[in-house]
């Protein structure tokens, strides 16, 4: 059997929740619009203090991506974006930040370029999870392997429909962190969470991993609920909303960083932006 994996990833979520804490994870889209405004978001963001960072890679058929995000994905392949891009833009910042770096990426595009080498690809630029959303957890148990192999873990999505026996198979093979989707079908920015999204958390504690918040959370405001209830509130469409209009701007790689971070730093101080 293999030890549990102990990374930046792991660590600072410990840290985090000892403390008494609340983790927040945005999501970008990477080398998007450009691979120097992903490494200035990065740099950005380490310094804003985010528990972690969600990195997408580029796709041409999500399965669970709003049009937010699939609009940035088409611009990023448009511009000619390639999976070791992705690599190349974590390994170019990694010896200047620590926050953790989780890859947001299909399934079949890991398969595709090769289970072993993209997770000792992801592990040498500093990467620290492996996200795939299309992955069933049937078919898990390579990925997870071989992640664990390179000192990475594998996060998986529980969906709100997922029968009781999935969602325990799901809970325990998981690794990092649960994955909870707060709302069934794709990504995307809505007024306000389901009211039973505090029972399906309370239903997922019993696996004793952080339990993370994801799809519909898009404002100040539903980070504080989801930080009522859970460990952390991952936040994705309304930041690429952003990225989308900052590359529709043309604004510059700091411009978009510092458009980006003054965004997080709100979603990180829910009570004060509420207040103003």
């Amino acid at each position: 059997m293999m030890q549990p994996v102990d990374n930046r990833l792991t660590r600072r979520f410990d840290e985090i929740l000892r403390s008494g804490g609340k983790i927040l994870l945005p999501y970008v889209t990477a080398c998007y619009p450009s691979r120097d405004a992903t490494a200035a978001i990065l740099r950005k963001l380490d310094q804003v203090g985010v528990g972690a960072v969600e990195l997408g890679f580029p796709f041409s058929d999500p399965v669970a991506d709003g049009p937010v995000i699939q609009t940035s994905f088409v611009r990023a392949i448009d511009k000619g974006f390639r999976v070791d891009q992705a690599f190349e833009v974590v390994a170019s910042v990694r010896p200047q930040v620590r926050v953790p770096i989780i890859a947001m990426v299909s399934y079949s595009v890991i398969y595709r370029y090769g289970l072993e080498r993209f997770a000792s690809n992801a592990a040498k630029a500093g990467y620290d999870a492996i996200l795939s959303p299309d992955l069933s957890v049937e078919e898990s148990q390579p990925l997870l392997d071989m992640a664990a192999k390179y000192n990475l873990v594998v996060p998986m999505l529980i969906a709100p429909t997922s029968p009781a026996a999935r969602r325990d198979s799901i809970g325990a093979k998981c690794s990092g962190f649960i994955y909870c989707v707060a709302v069934a079908g794709t990504t995307g920015e809505r007024d306000d969470l389901p009211a039973e999204l505090a029972e399906q958390v309370a239903g997922l504690r019993r696996f004793g991993k952080p339990l993370c918040v994801g799809f519909g959370v898009s404002k100040p405001k539903h980070v504080a609920k989801v930080w009522q209830i859970a460990d952390g509130a991952i936040v994705g469409s309304a930041i690429v909303r952003r990225l989308n209009e900052a590359a529709d701007a043309n604004l510059s790689p700091e411009q978009i960083a510092e458009q980006i971070g003054q965004q997080v730093a709100q979603l990180l101080h829910p009570d004060v932006a509420a207040a103003n």
